[in-house]
């Protein structure tokens, strides 16, 4: 009896591992409240091949070789995200990996920077390029040890993570296999020399596809290929920078006696045209002196900003109607060209009614 119970309890403990073994790891969730108050650099491998297509293994940066789905022999593909103002995961990355595995059979390694990619502050974001290079030098250097080829590895950067994957590649002296830069970032990085950026002595082999390079993107010349599609600017499509649907923080403190919760719709105009933004992705709180920042996204660019519109609801139509009373509210523009933030004093929103307002520049004040 005593053995067979030994077996059961062997069995289920073989079970357990196994299921363990099988849990899926995902890239890092964050959220605006993250980019608001900003994030610390955590760098965290996520190891896919066609044994686990859609089942992240987490590869350790310590021991990485401890993973059995880590073949050496394999060419490794490497792909790193950029900028993250919002703290979503990238939205086109579990289909990248699918597509790249379905063309070979090789180890694809997301690296997930999410946690110092996730800031408001853009240049904080830059200054965490070099620690992640740092980390993929690291573990390729490792790989290097036990055997790897470094000319069978491909980096695949987009945005910041382009001049990440040179930082990376320049640590080896230009001897890994290939660089693709997907709308390599232009600030903090235009005019700059070879070593503070990608450039062709980074790997035997580096493409770049610019997209953007009449706002956030690179413009000139950065691999031993350069392709810009549609001339290299805006793409049929697509917002103009992340910036035009990205296009303010607004910060909102209330003076009612309660607490509130609901959604906003924010609209601009410039006196003929209208750019509009519904804030219902998550219900707001609106706690007395207490401010509410949100990014708001606009679907399109409108300057000069000459009137705005706020209409509030609560979502919870069989209820009575409530009112928000806004001490102020702020809209400060994240790109440095446009005007300065604009603000309203005083302000009182009755629910599911749009009220209408020029903006005034901001006082100097603590409201």
């Amino acid at each position: 009896m005593q053995n067979v119970c030994w077996l059961v309890f062997v069995t289920l403990m073989l079970m357990f591992d196994a299921h363990r073994a099988q849990e899926c790891e995902e890239m890092t969730d964050l959220d605006l409240k993250h980019s608001l108050s900003g994030t610390s650099l955590s760098v965290r491998l996520l190891l896919y091949t066609r044994v686990n297509v859609s089942c992240a293994q987490l590869l350790s940066h310590r021991e990485p070789f401890r993973n059995p789905r880590f073949n050496l022999s394999s060419p490794s593909t490497f792909l790193i995200h950029g900028y993250r103002p919002t703290g979503s995961p990238p939205v086109w990355l579990t289909q990248f990996v699918q597509l790249l595995l379905q063309r070979r059979d090789m180890n694809v390694i997301v690296v997930d920077w999410n946690r110092g990619a996730t800031n408001i502050n853009y240049w904080k974001v830059v200054d965490n390029t070099r620690k992640v290079a740092a980390n993929l030098t690291d573990l390729i250097q490792k790989m290097k040890e036990k055997g790897a080829d470094l000319g069978s590895i491909h980096m695949i950067g987009v945005s910041l993570g382009a001049h990440i994957s040179g930082f990376t590649g320049a640590n080896f002296k230009g001897s890994i296999g290939r660089i693709t830069a997907l709308d390599p970032a232009g600030p903090e990085f235009n005019g700059q020399p070879p070593s503070e950026r990608l450039d062709p002595s980074d790997a035997q082999f580096v493409e770049a596809l610019h997209t953007d390079m009449d706002a956030l993107g690179y413009r000139d010349v950065l691999g031993h290929i350069d392709y810009y599609a549609n001339g290299g600017a805006d793409q049929p499509g697509c917002p103009r920078t992340i910036f035009s649907e990205f296009g303010y923080k607004v910060d909102i403190i209330t003076w009612n006696q309660k607490t509130h919760w609901g959604y906003l719709t924010i609209k601009l105009s410039d006196g003929q045209e209208e750019a509009q933004v519904e804030l219902n992705h998550k219900s707001l709180m609106f706690e007395r002196f207490v401010e509410s920042s949100v990014l708001a996204q606009f679907d399109r660019d409108v300057q000069p900003v000459k009137e705005i519109s706020l209409k509030f609801c609560t979502g919870k139509g069989l209820r009575p109607s409530k009112k928000l009373r806004l001490l102020r509210i702020r809209l400060t523009p994240l790109q440095n060209h446009l005007s300065g933030p604009l603000c309203r004093y005083d302000l009182l929103l009755e629910e599911n009614k749009e009220v209408t307002f020029r903006p005034i520049p901001c006082e100097d004040s603590n409201f």
